[in-house]
């Protein structure tokens, strides 16, 4: 019962992510676009962004506030994997085809794979 509501919040939490605009909408606005291929640009953007900050985290100071960045990390990442539900213009097909390539992007990544999934900081 423990895990079940755990999956649960998990997905609430997620689905926040997400309806705010894929973190806080700063880096990204996927709810805008209107193709697949724009879809997958944002998708680049947002994984090339969230390299650059976990490469700029794990050469500085390793502290409380470096943790808590990582784990906000870890949550852009696990939205990122499911970024496919914000983009409001595509036919819902389209939309799980977007976040199966961000799945897909994320997965050859060690790094965001156990950071996200694991809360494994593998530079530290």
């Amino acid at each position: 019962m423990k895990q079940h509501n755990k999956i649960i919040l998990n997905a609430l939490l997620i689905g926040i992510f997400i309806f705010m605009g894929v973190s806080s909408g700063e880096e990204s606005d996927i709810h805008s676009v209107s193709t697949y291929d724009e879809a997958k640009e944002e998708v680049d953007n947002l994984y090339s962004q969230y390299k650059d900050e976990y490469s700029e985290l794990c050469d500085g100071p390793r502290n409380g506030q470096n943790k808590e960045k990582f784990a906000e990390l870890g949550d852009k990442i696990r939205s990122l994997e499911i970024c496919g539900e914000g983009c409001e213009k595509l036919d819902g097909e389209i939309q799980l085809e977007v976040s199966n390539y961000a799945r897909n992007k994320i997965s050859s990544n060690n790094n965001f794979t156990s950071l996200a999934h694991e809360g494994m900081i593998n530079c530290w």
